[in-house]
């Protein structure tokens, strides 16, 4: 297992983050390039997971068309969806894309029917 931590403590989407989407994503492809050279590792059986904030970032690696087509599924918990990472620019590298996303109706920070969260702006859970 791999558990990066982002930079300044958040994953680039939320209006708090202060990496761009572009260079965090560069870093899961890094990362998975050196796990996969330094050890024995099946690369159909990557996942991907996070909560909230890191939710979200799993969703728009799901979105991504390269480093998403590395990683076998995804499962965001609670995701933060931020609209402009998620949705009108999410071009999947396959037609399927496996994803669980676990997310309580009671969520104070990331509303299951959208609105204004912590991080900016959050889709709907269902439209995402």
């Amino acid at each position: 297992m791999v558990y990066p931590t982002a930079l300044n403590g958040s994953w680039a989407g939320a209006s708090y983050s202060t990496t761009p989407m572009a260079t965090d994503i560069k870093f899961v492809d890094d990362l998975l390039a050196e796990v996969r050279s330094t050890y024995c590792v099946d690369s159909s059986r990557i996942y991907a997971t996070g909560i909230s904030n890191g939710g979200g970032f799993v969703g728009a690696l799901a979105c991504n068309d390269k480093v998403g087509g590395q990683i076998a599924a995804f499962a965001p918990a609670a995701g933060a969806f931020y609209p402009d990472t998620n949705t009108d620019g999410c071009k999947p590298s396959r037609a399927v894309t496996p994803i669980l996303e676990f997310h309580g109706g009671n969520d104070k920070s990331v509303f299951y029917a959208g609105g204004t969260g912590s991080g900016g702006e959050l889709p709907a859970v269902s439209d995402w």
